[in-house]
């Protein structure tokens, strides 16, 4: 017997290791979003279809599009209409048909096709998947690319890195050699020019906002992205993410005559103020002003990586979305540092650690060759963003959104050298908790036919232990099949319940009675003769506590014999049970509370006798089997 159980052991192991997916590289693709079906909302035209399949899992996401103050003055690059840029959805590809692509769902979002929308294919491991070797986004080219997206609804576990350094918007091009012709009695001051003189030669950095014809110059930013360093050799600045990019620095011109340069890039302008959920590239560094050809263009943004796992082993490998470090630059204003991307992780459960950078970029520094000029250096970009669908970092994570240095001034005979020479770095980046998953679309897909009937979905949480189900249409076709479906990841979905309306009602309604214990996922199909006519927006209920340990407190802790234990726990109708043990097992006391206990989220009780232990276990845990711990000293 010993020998069959052994031999089902290996099977399985074999069974486990061959189920897992090794990946590395490019494991996305990518298309333009050139224009909307005329009749179908659900369906785009795209640049290529090369890559995509039916029933994929994509990411649509308007990379662009933020409409600024074009004026030349103190206020070019602010905002003055941002829309949907940052806007983003999921869903699923039902039909590819020549250079369109149709979704299940009609897209919740009416993005802007001048924002540059792009929809990138979502890797997908329903078994799980090992990254062998690292993953990389293609870096952003002005339509497409700049983003990671992998979803594994079982164990993604880390032996390479997960790394779109350098993949976001693009720093200020170099400007190439151009004569210089100023003096001590011109200042340019200007915000957005052209570039076709000498003055104004000094690129701005890409950011959410495209470039306006003829004034992509000069030391406005571009919305997110670093000004361009103006006339002569001043730095460029830094590029933002949710956080602003550093300044760039002046440059000193020794002589009473010459031009100075006291008017270098501003840095990127923060996104913070952008309500919704959105997700940003990192905007690029501006170009530093140069004459002699010996400059760098601005450092390019990070990139976009999302990641949906329910288990992530992270073998303390790194996912990395670090803005671009600009180069030394010789006799010539060094250019600006790319700001951190973003970082978006669902995860429900860490093993071992794992390491989080969206680093801004560092200024480039100016080599002065031994004169006594001080070129100015380049402004850091700013710290990326991180977004944890979690209460509070967990353990074994180490974060770093550090925005980046201001680039130095070497070999210089004057007092600058060793200084930024008035260069600031980027401001250290952002983390933020939520509960919100990538978004699917919401709205049933249509045609110009099906768009008439004007169907709505929702599921609403009846009480603790049911669920509503609601299908509500002026008409339904004749003879069709409604199927209501479940699914408690949101991934695989099986039928609930089949209803044929043969009344024609307007209100189509069922009910669900226990459903699953945490997570519950509804969707609807119309069906007539097997072909789906329509399927809804998926729904999303949680049936369950949905507690973390941080909201349950235990106090005194440690715990004296003079006093009584107190424990405070979010209010609920649910009935629960109470358990204290000591470290060994053993079952010191046990507590049912009823619904009017529950309600007021207290529980007061003596000090547990007879623990043979220095540490008491308080377990709490309802009907459904949810189970919070949480541990008391006894002094």
């Amino acid at each position: 017997m010993k020998k069959y159980i052994l031999l089902f052991s290996i099977l399985f192991s074999i069974q486990f290791c061959f189920s897992q997916t090794n990946i590395s590289g490019i494991v996305n693709s990518y298309a333009a979003v050139t224009a909307y079906d005329t009749c179908n909302n659900n369906c785009l035209v795209v640049s290529t279809t090369t890559g995509f399949s039916v029933s994929d899992y994509v990411l649509v996401i308007q990379m662009k599009g933020m409409q600024i103050n074009e004026t030349n003055t103190a206020s070019f690059g602010s905002f003055v209409s941002y829309d949907s840029v940052g806007l983003y959805e999921k869903a699923i590809i039902s039909s590819i048909s020549g250079s369109t692509i149709c979704l299940t769902n009609d897209l919740a979002i009416r993005y802007k096709l001048s924002g540059k929308v792009q929809i990138v294919k979502i890797a997908r491991y329903p078994s799980g998947a090992t990254v062998v070797g690292t993953i990389q986004a293609p870096a952003w080219n002005g339509s497409t690319g700049g983003i990671i997206a992998i979803e594994v609804p079982g164990t993604l576990t880390l032996n390479a890195n997960i790394d779109a350094t350098s993949a976001g918007f693009k720093g200020g091009k170099s400007g190439g050699a151009i004569s210089n012709a100023c003096n001590a009695f011109t200042n340019i001051t200007d915000y957005a020019t052209d570039s076709l003189t000498w003055e104004y030669k000094s690129f701005k950095g890409e950011g959410v906002a495209n470039y306006v014809a003829n004034k992509w110059s000069c030391r406005g930013p571009q919305a997110s992205g670093g000004g361009g360093g103006n006339d002569h050799n001043s730095g460029g600045g830094g590029g933002a993410n949710l956080t602003a990019g550093g300044i760039g620095g002046r440059n000193n011109e020794p002589g009473t005559f010459n031009c100075k340069g006291y008017q270098p890039g501003l840095g990127g302008l923060p996104l913070s103020s952008l309500t919704k959920d959105r997700l940003f590239l990192g905007g690029g560094g501006g170009s530093g002003h140069q004459n002699n050809a010996v400059n760098f263009q601005g450092g390019n943004g990070g990139g976009i990586i999302y990641i949906r796992a329910n288990t992530l082993v992270g073998n303390n490998r790194w996912i990395i979305a670090n803005g671009d470090s600009s180069r030394m630059s010789g006799q010539d204003g060094g250019s600006g540092g790319g700001a951190g991307g973003t970082i978006k992780l669902d995860i429900i459960n860490f093993t071992g650690n794992v390491n989080l950078s969206a680093n801004g970029g560092r200024g480039l520094s100016t080599n002065n060759a031994a004169s006594n000029r001080c070129f100015g250096p380049g402004g850091g970009g700013s710290g990326g963003a991180i977004l944890l669908i979690s209460a509070s970092i967990p353990t074994g994570m180490f974060i770093q959104t550090l925005g980046g240095a201001p680039g130095i001034v070497f070999n210089s005979s004057n007092g600058c050298n060793g200084s930024s020479n008035s260069a600031t770095a980027g401001i250290t980046g952002t983390t933020s908790f939520s509960k919100s998953v990538l978004p699917f679309s919401r709205s049933g897909a249509t045609n110009c036919l099906m768009r008439r009937l004007n169907y709505s979905f929702m599921a609403l949480a009846k009480n603790i232990q049911s669920n509503n189900l609601q299908l509500h249409t002026e008409e339904y076709p004749e003879g069709a099949h409604i199927l209501f479906e479940k699914s408690n990841n949101g991934y695989d979905f099986s039928l609930l319940q089949e209803v044929v309306n043969t009344s024609k009602n307007n209100l189509i309604e069922i009910e669900e009675i226990n459903p699953f214990n945490g997570n519950n996922f509804y969707k609807v199909k119309i069906t007539k003769n097997n072909t789906i006519l329509y399927e809804s927006n998926i729904e999303y209920i949680y049936n369950g506590l949905n507690w973390t340990t941080e909201d349950i407190l235990a106090y005194p802790n440690p715990l004296s014999e003079t006093h009584k234990l107190n424990i405070v726990f979010p209010s609920t109708e649910e009935s629960l049970e109470i358990d204290i043990f000591d470290l060994n097992g053993k079952k010191l006391n046990h507590y049912n509370m009823n619904f009017e206990s529950t309600m007021n989220g207290h529980l007061e009780i003596d000090y547990p006798t007879g623990a043979t232990s220095k540490m008491i276990i308080i377990q709490i845990r309802n009907h459904r089997g949810e189970q919070f711990t949480k541990k008391v000293f006894l002094n």
